[in-house]
């Protein structure tokens, strides 16, 4: 049999199919290389599972609140919109500039 590779993943998640899940267990017995990998991915997600949140910063959450409640910008209407627009890159060509016309 070959290595588990990406399956260790699965076998931890319980995500193998039946057939499978006997197979690799079986490999687990005989590979030291694979029931290691299988061992740290089960430490890694019993060490998630038990960390907690972390609570952001009250300056962070203010500022955020901040940038929430501040109204998008007015776009500009007439004259000022073609001007805006007339300055803005073009899609192709490096350093051009559209012409009002």
């Amino acid at each position: 049999m070959r290595h588990l590779g990406d399956d260790v993943s699965a076998l931890v998640d319980g995500q193998l199919p039946p057939a499978r899940t006997e197979e690799a267990l079986a490999h687990l017995v005989l590979c030291e290389r694979c029931a290691s990998l299988v061992a740290v991915e089960r430490a890694s997600r019993h060490h998630l599972a038990q960390a907690r949140d972390v609570p952001p910063d009250d300056d962070l959450t203010w500022r955020l609140l901040q940038v929430a409640n501040t109204p998008p910008p007015v776009p500009a209407h007439g004259a000022r919109a073609l001007a805006g627009r007339a300055w803005q890159p073009l899609a192709t060509g490096r350093g051009r500039r559209r012409a009002l016309v």
